[in-house]
């Protein structure tokens, strides 16, 4: 990734990657095309933000409800 991005943009996706520790995935629905997660993040204690993520499957891409994908180009 190093080589990929920006030092600022490495350190930004570092960040985010470690915060992947504080998400909890739970499948909601599914068919043959798309797979939709409810994920919920823990902010401070007893504090929770819903968000969420659907996969496309026949384009294999996540779209997620708080646009940080495509705002940031790293996925929540």
């Amino acid at each position: 990734m190093g080589r990929i991005y920006t030092r600022e943009i490495l350190e930004m996706f570092e960040r985010e990657d470690f915060k992947i520790l504080l998400f909890l995935f739970e499948l909601v629905e599914q068919d043959e095309t798309h797979c939709k997660y409810k994920v919920s993040e823990r902010v401070n204690p007893g504090v929770t933000r819903m968000k969420e993520l659907v996969h496309d499957k026949d384009a294999d891409k996540a779209y997620c409800s708080c646009k940080g994908f495509e705002f940031w180009g790293i996925p929540c």
